[in-house]
């Protein structure tokens, strides 16, 4: 297996500025559609390095203000910005939708959280018998 060189700035800089145009022209677009569908044309794989760095470019491209990056329930969205930079978002209130499919993982990682909590209890407990 052969080791991949480094990518230089520049070609970073290449790849930010296609995944732009990419989420200008996609609308709405999640960081997995963006590697899978158009990651031949960026200049990405669909490995967890290549991921990595997307989501690193999406982060950068939001923080100066070109795109909105959020996540909405499992998934990273990227979110082109309308003439007034709102994303497109409509004001009141947020789709309820997401909100509840995060409250369901909430409570599914609490029940886990507990569970292991317990175990972790009782080897402790053991141990000091």
């Amino acid at each position: 297996m052969t080791k991949r060189k480094r990518r230089t700035l520049n070609e970073i800089r290449q790849i930010r500025e296609q995944l732009h145009v990419t989420v200008e022209d996609a609308g709405t677009i999640t960081l997995s559609q963006l590697v899978g569908k158009h990651g031949g044309k960026i200049g990405v794989k669909n490995t967890p390095s290549d991921k990595n760095l997307v989501k690193k470019q999406l982060d950068q491209l939001a923080k100066d203000g070109k795109i909105e990056f959020v996540k909405m329930g499992r998934d990273l969205v990227a979110k082109a910005l309308t003439a007034n930079g709102d994303g497109g978002v409509p004001e009141g209130p947020l789709d309820l939708a997401v909100i509840r499919a995060y409250a369901v993982q909430v409570e599914e990682f609490a029940k886990t959280l507990q569970g292991q909590i317990r175990t972790l209890v009782r080897m402790v407990e053991k141990a000091g018998n």
